[in-house]
């Protein structure tokens, strides 16, 4: 913009930046810092459900897709037992502000359970390890992502996991989202070394299987009253994979597998 001037050299500190500098020599723990900088950011970024403010989930609704302002710095961060907020959008705004998904989402709570258990598992950190156990409670116990419908045995919804903890995302169910949330809950009953959960993580891997055709395919998106109306056994016997609903995509089907 000033062909021929003289620029100063202009030295500043970015705000977010890597670590560590490209000729520095990692420190022997290295690893593990990452791992529990990872785990502690759920806290630092307000992701983990308060009380004082949990009902800012209820007017969520008037963003769009309920992505809008986060958790400010001043609110309190929860302790797991409400859950958590699915995740921090990708845009960024002028100000340098993230926007956040105001959904308590299956998946999104089982995974992040997964990670704190086991960093509790890699240093014996306890808050980690009891924020994961109420993460896990949460999906399967506390909130409504395996109640109703999906806690009777003799409902075609036994055993699955809502999508998210809505009235009507409650009744949606991804087959390639409850296999992401059951390998979490695995990988979390696991490293907590806890044998409580596994019958609850039974039902959520036989509701999946058995809307499953026997050619190892299942529609990408049931939802709770088609499957009232049709029965568990309908998906069950579809055996070519062409039905509506169906899609040959990987991520759909392989999940399950």
């Amino acid at each position: 913009l000033t062909p021929g001037a003289a620029i100063p050299e202009m030295k500043w500190t970015p705000t977010v930046r890597p670590s560590y500098g490209k000729t520095e020599s990692l420190p022997r723990d290295a690893h593990g810092q990452a791992v529990r900088r990872g785990v502690e950011w759920y806290a630092r970024g307000r992701l983990y459900v308060h009380a004082d403010w949990q009902q800012l989930m209820d007017t969520a609704g008037r963003f769009h897709d309920r992505t809008g302002p986060g958790p400010t710095a001043q609110m309190p961060t929860g302790d797991g037992t409400l859950g958590l907020l699915e995740a921090y959008g990708s845009r960024i705004n002028l100000r340098g502000d993230q926007p956040v998904r105001w959904f308590p989402r299956a998946y999104c709570n089982s995974e992040s359970a997964m990670a704190l258990a086991l960093r509790g598992l890699m240093d014996g950190d306890t808050r980690s390890k009891q924020i994961a156990s109420d993460l896990v409670d949460f999906v399967l116990v506390r909130s409504n992502l395996q109640q109703g419908p999906r806690a009777k045995p003799e409902s075609p919804s036994y055993g699955l996991l809502g999508w998210d903890t809505r009235p009507a995302g409650a009744g949606i169910y991804y087959g390639d989202d409850n296999a992401r949330a059951a390998m979490g809950l695995l990988a979390a009953a696991a490293a907590l070394k806890s044998d409580r959960w596994d019958e609850a993580i039974l039902r959520c891997i036989l509701g999946n299987f058995r809307t499953t055709g026997p050619s190892g395919f299942r529609n990408a998106r049931i939802e709770e009253a088609e499957l009232q109306k049709r029965g568990w056994q309908w998906y069950w016997e579809q055996s070519d994979g062409s039905w509506s609903g169906m899609r040959h995509s990987p991520h759909y089907q392989a999940y399950l597998w």
